[in-house]
């Protein structure tokens, strides 16, 4: 048996020094004091152990109580920023698809004009070619005027009345 840290030998040791300073008389008295005060200690550590295993327990409910609000609120934060994340990517899908558009739309007007472009350089190159053939023709008639200007035809010349405003036939009215 251990008790306070000592032996049963060493307990025998205490009663017979305490019978030896004290008396026989004594003794009993001072064992039912020693009882009351090892008792009351007792009592003591039990409520000391009571009281801490209550406030545990309540320390325990309260962290439940902020775990279990602090996860609600976490899963509601989940919720709400992948609700944002979702907006977010919906919102990055229709600025690239708007990009897709523009420079699909960029590049066909590019290419319209390039195509545009190439037509009126072809039509100026058309215009010029025909422009040196007439000038050529021009060169050439002028050329062969020169030769034949002794041989031209009369031209009849018209009074200038008559070239703008040839007379009018007669009118004539019906009667019934």
């Amino acid at each position: 048996m251990d008790f306070f840290g000592l032996g049963t030998g060493e307990i025998f040791m205490v009663v017979i020094i305490a019978l030896l300073v004290f008396g026989p008389d004594k003794v009993p008295e001072i064992a039912r004091t020693i009882g009351k005060v090892v008792r009351s200690l007792k009592k003591a550590a039990s409520g000391f152990t009571e009281t801490i295993t209550k406030e545990l327990d309540e320390a325990k409910k309260t962290t439940s109580d902020v775990s279990i609000s602090l996860t609600q609120e976490l899963l509601a934060a989940k919720k709400s920023l992948t609700g944002l994340s979702t907006g977010f990517s919906e919102g990055v899908d229709a600025i690239k698809q708007s990009t897709t558009d523009v420079t699909a739309a960029v590049t066909d007007g590019v290419n319209a004009a390039k195509t545009a472009s190439s037509d009126v350089g072809k039509s100026v190159a058309e215009g010029i070619d025909a422009a040196k053939k007439a000038t050529s023709d021009v060169a050439k008639a002028v050329t062969e005027g020169a030769d034949t200007a002794d041989k031209t035809p009369e031209v009849p010349v018209l009074k200038p009345a008559e070239a703008v405003n040839p007379p009018a036939p007669p009118i004539t009215v019906d009667e019934e």
